[in-house]
């Protein structure tokens, strides 16, 4: 194979960067929003969209001085990198911002969103920042609310203008388009982080609090059944679609910006390819009536609310005051990351939709062999592609092929040494079997069941049945609907508040994530005992 960290052409490599060699990286949490192999396109927008929204946040809740808003030129002093087509987030940097969070949060919020901590020495903040912070975050905290609100509208209302408008734009208003997406898309990732650390710093006081009374295991139990979560609507909505109550137009206008890993701008959302969800219709029509997701979720509130008496009744006087206004702030903070999540998948998808129109117009003035290869541009490249773009996209092309044979570590130092899928899954395979022990990560939701095994690999590859346990590498919202038939869930990347952990705590199912290699270990078919609770999976037959 040839030297992946090279392209064929004279082109600079735009899906692999370099870092120094004291910087520590991780794919959890990246992997989840960030999906697969990058087309340059796509990465090009998560480059400078998704750096600009974690410094306007920091900024915003004081854990980042005013100066440091604008993206810096060196690697490992940004948030986020791509290492062989594959997204990492920057620990050390984001160690620096969070050791001037407040409340004594900063461990709590690294473990949260790495499901690790380092034992590394710390940059203690200086009394500047943990000021300034202690000031701007409870300020950011009581806008939020208000401000995701208005944010989703916005995206909403946005999102169906371009969709109405591109079918027939010019090539200067479909890259009007796309160009305006990037701004509106820093800004709701900006929110999204804001709310993610709002809600790891309540998540690990509950934690602790938990832990004080002798009821470390039912924290998950506190972080569910809060209601009218966006991904519970989806699966919601899909059930009336199965059960001949909504048309699959309407979802398809609530929900289509969704799809199979729809963090990739040139992969298919549910608007553009329904098959997907079409897929899904037969399996939920068998669904018995106690598995709607509407009494799913009011299930999984009821056990909140126990679990929350619970925790009160174990305290007294000034804690159980202290405890009861946790948990109020919790059940109004800790959903509002999934908001905001959807609000910046939805204008990711205005550019997606723009990007498509622009494709088709390029390659009919014989700029590009085809549509899809506009995906193979930069964002800087999309307005005038450069002289020898059919060559250029050819070379990136066959450089993402070869990526995708790769696989990177879910956390390292310094520049990664990537590994064949094909030789991780030969070793897997070779593992296998009763006496190879069990899968273990962190027990995210609640609860012990048994089934058999289905991994799926991206939505629509393969037919989930009602009752197997889905076990799969990362998942984004597009998974939702699958976790109404799982009778749990198994998967590799993430930590307490990702996407997959925090779907199975509405619905009610166990879920087990960051397993690290569960799809590998794993096969369809295996029967598998997974404890939510512990973090544990073992084969039973």
């Amino acid at each position: 194979m040839a030297n992946p960290e090279t392209s064929a052409s004279d082109t600079p490599n735009v899906l692999h960067q370099h870092c120094g060699p004291d910087v520590d990286w991780s794919r959890v949490n990246t992997a989840e929003s960030i999906v697969g192999v990058q087309t340059p396109l796509s990465w090009s927008f998560w480059d400078e969209g998704g750096e600009q929204g974690f410094r306007l946040a920091y900024c915003e809740m004081g854990l980042l001085p005013p100066e440091e808003l604008a993206i810096p030129t060196r690697i490992d002093d940004q948030f986020t990198a791509l290492f062989y087509g594959r997204g990492a987030t920057n620990v050390s940097a984001f160690r620096r911002a969070l050791d001037a969070l407040p409340f004594a949060a900063t461990d709590d919020a690294e473990a949260s969103f790495f499901s690790s901590t380092s034992g590394d020495p710390r940059e203690v903040a200086s009394r500047t920042r943990k000021t300034s912070a202690s000031f701007r975050l409870p300020i950011a905290a009581l806008r939020l609310p208000g401000r995701l609100q208005r944010m989703r509208e916005r995206s909403r209302r946005a999102w169906e203008a371009s969709l109405a408008e591109l079918p027939s734009a010019d090539l200067l208003r479909a890259h009007h388009r796309f160009a305006h997406a990037l701004p509106r898309f820093s800004d709701e990732v900006a929110a999204q982080i804001v709310a993610s650390t709002i809600a790891t710093i309540l998540f690990g006081r509950l934690q602790r609090l938990a832990a004080r009374v002798g009821q470390a295991e039912r924290a998950n139990e506190l972080l569910g059944g809060f209601g009218e979560m966006e991904e519970v609507r989806t699966s919601a909505d899909l059930w009336a679609v199965a059960h001949g109550r909504l048309p699959l137009e309407t979802f398809l206008m609530r929900h289509g910006f969704r799809g199979p890993a729809d963090g990739e701008l040139s992969n298919h959302s549910w608007r553009e390819d329904a098959k997907p969800v079409e897929i899904l219709l037969a399996p939920y029509r068998t669904l018995a009536e106690e598995k709607r997701p509407d009494l799913a979720e009011a299930g999984r509130a009821a056990a909140r609310e126990r679990a929350a008496g619970d925790l009160v009744g174990a305290l007294s006087g000034r804690e159980r005051i202290a405890a009861r206004a946790l948990l109020a702030l919790g059940r109004r903070y800790i959903p509002l990351r999934v908001v905001a999540k959807a609000a910046f998948q939805q204008t990711f998808d205005v550019a997606r939709a723009a990007a498509r129109r622009i494709g088709v117009l390029h390659a009919e003035s014989g700029r590009i062999a085809e549509p899809e290869d506009v995906f193979y541009l930069t964002r800087h490249e999309l307005l005038e592609p450069p002289y020898g773009a059919r060559e250029i996209v050819a070379s990136r092309r066959a450089l993402r092929t070869r990526y995708a044979a790769l696989e990177l570590p879910i956390e390292f130092r310094g520049m990664p040494t990537p590994f064949a899928i094909a030789d991780a899954q030969a070793g897997a395979t070779a593992a296998r079997g009763v006496g190879s022990g069990p899968v273990e990560g962190l027990g995210a939701s609640p609860g012990i069941v048994e089934g058999v095994v289905r991994v799926v690999h991206e939505p629509g590859d393969s037919e989930l049945l009602p009752g197997e346990i889905l076990v799969c590498r990362t998942t984004d919202p597009s998974w939702s609907a699958y976790f109404m038939l799982a009778a749990g869930v198994v998967i590799d990347i993430g930590g307490p508040l990702s996407h997959g952990a925090i779907v199975a705590r509405e619905l009610g199912i166990p879920c087990v994530i960051n397993t690290g290699d569960g799809t590998r270990r794993l096969a369809t078919g295996d029967r598998v005992r997974i404890d939510g609770g512990t973090g544990r999976v073992e084969r039973i037959s």
